[in-house]
């Protein structure tokens, strides 16, 4: 992740240099060079996503839902307090997960339609359909939401892969928990 973050921010560092160094910044292949500098910002963040399997992230949401849903079963009054802890981490947990889950779909979406908004102004760029204030209008808005979507695919990344190893800890206590609960809940229910 690191990585990927220092490439990214290389990559902006080079953007911002030839924006304040290039003499000739009305030039065609300048701004060919600025969409193709945001298509690379938007390819990395969009491979930053796959960093992650979805279908793992949802089987441990589903998990977490379980989980929680036995611990809620047996009454908080029965929990202990480590318990009780553990069920409330379970809520962060799976709300982190869901969030990711939401903002993974979306962000795919907003990926189709930032490559085809880059894609539509490179053609209308080499064209010569754009002029230079409408080009600046349009770059700057994709810039905006290139890097809007890396600040989320970011921070979201980094919040899920917490939550995963809170997960990975919490989990064997749970199960343990939802095992002892399931026997007592059995034996009570094979007594009456």
């Amino acid at each position: 992740m690191k990585k990927i973050l220092s490439i990214v921010f290389t990559i902006s560092v080079i953007v911002l240099l030839l924006t304040t160094s290039c003499k000739h910044k009305d030039t065609t292949q300048y701004k060919l060079a600025q969409i193709d500098s945001l298509t690379l910002i938007l390819d990395k963040t969009e491979l930053m996503l796959t960093e992650l399997n979805d279908d793992s992230i949802k089987a441990m949401m589903n998990d977490t839902h379980l989980m929680h849903d036995v611990l809620s079963s047996v009454g908080k009054a029965k929990l202990k307090a480590l318990e009780l802890s553990d069920n409330n981490q379970l809520d962060s947990i799976d709300k982190q997960f869901k969030e990711y889950v939401e903002i993974h779909s979306k962000t795919l979406e907003e990926f189709k339609y930032s490559r085809k908004q880059l894609t539509d102004l490179k053609y209308d760029l080499e064209q010569h359909i754009v002029n230079e204030k409408k080009f600046d209008e349009y770059y700057q808005t994709e810039n905006t939401s290139v890097n809007n979507l890396f600040n989320i695919v970011s921070s979201s990344l980094d919040k899920v892969k917490q939550n995963i190893e809170k997960y990975k800890l919490i989990n064997p206590e749970i199960k343990k928990i939802m095992f002892e609960n399931k026997f007592k809940i059995n034996k009570e229910n094979s007594v009456k």
